[in-house]
């Protein structure tokens, strides 16, 4: 059980990747940064916005609730999600919306760029 077990689920249209990371790690008392200027039709806008605030992230080894979770497709950091208990993470697709996925869910592991902690 979670803080964010009302997220499971939650549809694509009101929670893309970046929203429901941003709405998961705050109820761990962590406010990541809005990108006010991003599209949700874009997504590199979302990259854009997370590679030009990559300092103020601290890449971490054992993520604890709250983190976010990179994923990657060639190289790139392409989709987010949150670390929201032990060995889980919250992320979004367009067609199941929220889902609580695995750490060590094997499609995960081969997409996955890092474990980013927020610093302010």
């Amino acid at each position: 059980m979670s803080k964010c077990d009302d997220l499971i689920g939650a549809p694509y249209s009101k929670y893309d990747c970046w929203a429901l990371a941003r709405e998961a790690a705050s109820r761990y008392g962590i406010q990541l940064p809005t990108y006010e200027d991003y599209s949700r039709e874009k997504p590199e806008d979302i990259v854009r916005g997370f590679s030009e605030n990559i300092g103020e992230f601290e890449e971490i080894k054992d993520p604890r609730p709250g983190d976010v979770v990179a994923f990657k497709r060639a190289g790139k950091s392409l989709h987010f999600g949150v670390v929201i208990e032990d060995g889980y993470c919250l992320h979004t697709n367009r067609e199941l919306g929220g889902q609580r996925i695995s750490l060590s869910n094997q499609l995960l592991k081969s997409m996955l760029k890092g474990f980013y902690r927020w610093r302010k």
